[in-house]
């Protein structure tokens, strides 16, 4: 543990791990002080190389030193609070290894960002499609360890679904290959699926090889307002239909242009990628339907530059724990339930947003069963939110759903399960834990069941 003379303690160790990586890749702030919103450690090391990598966790797992992995730094307010002393900056270990358009395979360094990544790829017309949040700062090893998707899940997928091989440092420093770069393959155990989601507490992704896909010739949405039980109708009327949506969501509170304010009544946006000529006559299906359940007017079609703006703006009502401040009160909570409780999920939320005065915004998918809310409060609101958060996860766990708390000020993560209540999972992945890092080194805490 820190003491008030910050990390003195610690300074024969530094030496040493200068040493090993470079004095100007380890910084330290002298003194732990917690943020609402940002991991903060008394040590910081930014690698360039894997190898760094290496030389970082076996001093640390030599002086049973904690270490926390960070990507862009955008989901630092996810999961449980940690006391961990090390910060592992992945930003300076970016860029693109190997590229094979002709496959669709992309091998890249964990620190990449996702804006770097889709840029690279737009130059052969191809896109990793998962919409995921933040681009300019979330990094590729970010995106996988938290397991990311975006409104359009309902058509791609999620980050699990797109890693074929990767390369992981384990907590005693070892280096192992997961997966192969080959689409085809069945040799062994799928390595991949261990590390996605595990919020770097099994180890620490170095590099990446992913699938991508063409971008989509065309696209195109429609942005459907009514009264909630005529949007109820709507998506059983499109869940019994042959129509594919890339996206259909259901969406309440105040978005950026081009969707805007929907406070007045909710919204569904029902969108489609395919050639232009599919995506104009599922449009044109889908307002059919819409005039079968009393939909008349209230609609916004957008086309594909506005379309994929709208993707970007539904993808980013997660908060960006960079830009959040300290006297910022925002809380962000993913629930996941079967798609017909959607609605359920979305008027609980609101008769209980009115009873407390806590203004929120939703977005739900409908062919997904996932949905967001986002509460924006204040520290007097505090107790309240806490009870709010607490209540929601019961209503959730009530419809056989599970429920985490995905940003939350320090104070609130103390207070509330962050990853929901036990599951039947969680003493084997205490096991897989022990397995991976006996000592508890990586992210110690920060993961369900305190993984």
């Amino acid at each position: 543990m820190l003491n008030t003379q910050g990390s003195l303690w610690l300074q024969a160790e530094l030496v040493e791990l200068r040493q090993r990586i470079g004095a100007f890749k380890v910084m330290e702030r002298g003194f732990k002080h917690e943020r609402s919103y940002r991991i903060s450690t008394p040590v910081i090391v930014t690698p360039e190389h894997e190898e760094d990598v290496v030389q970082i966790m076996i001093w640390a797992n030599k002086h049973r030193l904690t270490v926390v992995p960070q990507g862009g730094g955008t989901k630092d307010a996810m999961g449980e609070p940690n006391d961990s002393i090390v910060l592992l900056s992945m930003e300076r270990l970016s860029g693109i290894v190997e590229y094979s358009p002709r496959d669709l395979t992309i091998t890249v360094k964990a620190g990449t960002t996702i804006e770097q990544l889709q840029s690279c790829l737009a130059e052969y017309g191809q896109v990793l499609p998962l919409d995921m949040p933040h681009a300019e700062k979330s990094t590729v090893g970010g995106v996988f360890s938290a397991n990311v998707s975006g409104p359009r899940r309902a058509m791609y997928g999620s980050a699990r679904d797109y890693l074929m091989a990767g390369r992981v440092v384990y907590p005693d420093g070892r280096v192992i290959r997961i997966g192969a770069k080959v689409v085809k393959n069945v040799a062994g155990y799928d390595m991949n699926k261990l590390f996605i989601g595990a919020m770097g507490t099994l180890g620490v992704l170095t590099e990446l090889t992913i699938k991508t896909r063409p971008i989509p010739f065309s696209s195109g949405l429609l942005l459907i307002h009514a009264k909630p039980d005529q949007l109820q109708a709507l998506q059983h009327q499109l869940l019994d239909s042959q129509l594919e949506p890339s996206i259909c969501e259901w969406l309440y509170g105040d978005y950026e242009s081009p969707i805007g304010i929907i406070n007045e009544q909710p919204a569904i946006a029902v969108g489609f990628d395919d050639v232009r000529s599919a995506v104009h006559d599922q449009l044109e299906e889908v307002k059919r339907l819409c005039a079968e359940v009393g939909i008349q007017e209230l609609k916004h079609e957008a086309d594909a530059v506005e379309t994929r703006a709208i993707y970007t703006n539904i993808s980013n009502i997660v908060p960006n724990s960079l830009e959040l401040q300290e006297d910022d009160h925002v809380v962000c909570m993913k629930l996941m339930c079967s798609i017909s409780d959607v609605f359920k999920v979305f008027e609980y939320i609101q008769a209980k947003a009115e009873e407390t005065g806590i203004h929120f915004q939703f977005s739900g998918g409908l062919y997904t069963g996932m949905s967001r809310v986002i509460f924006n409060t204040s520290w007097k609101q505090q107790a309240g939110m806490i009870d709010l958060i607490q209540k929601l996860q019961q209503f959730a766990a009530s419809l056989h759903g599970h429920s985490l708390v995905e940003c939350a000020p320090l104070a609130i993560r103390r207070k509330v399960a962050v990853w929901g209540p036990a599951m039947p999972t969680d003493d084997l992945m205490k096991r897989i834990k022990l397995t991976f890092d006996p000592h508890y080194l990586l992210n110690a805490g920060r993961f369900r069941g305190g993984i």
